[in-house]
């Protein structure tokens, strides 16, 4: 369980970090509605925290942090037929988003998985500089081209990393491959139980 809070919680700081600057008297508006909606998610008021994420979204649509929010909140509610549908919502969707679709895909047995998956891998291998991209393609090496040459990737990427959480990050991606199927690592990224 601490693992799982302890993935989620990296997966959302990478998400955070990326964030763009935004209007700024807009913004504090609209993280009026995410107070609410952190309150009643305490609270496990599930309706109500929805409605606020929700009003958060047409508040500001364009920030794509109050979508994920609703998203992660959604999968971890195991709503992912909604959650799957809000994804659509996203404008300009990256390759993050296009593969924690996928993988929602996955979980729901839908047709597109694989295609969604291979769209993500694509997109995502040519993005790699980035660290936090890095994971992601990992997942992805593992279940496209399998555990020895993801794990092979792991130590590549280990040799570059400067900071003790990056390589705690891989060591325990590291640990899921090893353990898990495929699928499972894949979930575990998101939190899909």
């Amino acid at each position: 369980m601490i693992m799982k809070k302890i993935f989620l919680f990296v997966f959302i700081i990478f998400f955070c970090c990326r964030k763009k600057g935004n209007n700024t008297a807009v913004s504090q508006s609209c993280d009026n509605y995410i107070k609410k909606f952190n309150q009643y998610l305490r609270d496990e008021k599930i309706d109500s925290a929805l409605y606020y994420i929700n009003e958060a979204i047409k508040c500001d649509p364009t920030k794509n942090e109050y979508k994920l929010k609703k998203v992660q909140y959604l999968i971890s509610e195991q709503r992912y037929e909604m959650a799957y549908k809000s994804i659509d919502d996203f404008s300009n969707p990256s390759p993050e988003f296009i593969m924690m679709k996928g993988v929602i895909a996955l979980k729901l047995n839908k047709n597109n998985s694989n295609k969604l998956l291979k769209e993500a891998y694509k997109e995502i291998q040519d993005k790699t500089k980035n660290v936090n991209n890095q994971y992601y393609k990992i997942a992805l090496d593992n279940y496209f081209e399998g555990k020895d040459y993801a794990l092979n990737q792991i130590k590549v990427y280990q040799k570059t990393y400067d900071k003790k959480y990056y390589i705690y990050i891989s060591d325990l991606l590291e640990k899921h491959i090893k353990n898990l199927s495929k699928e499972e690592v894949l979930f575990k990224i998101f939190n899909v139980k």
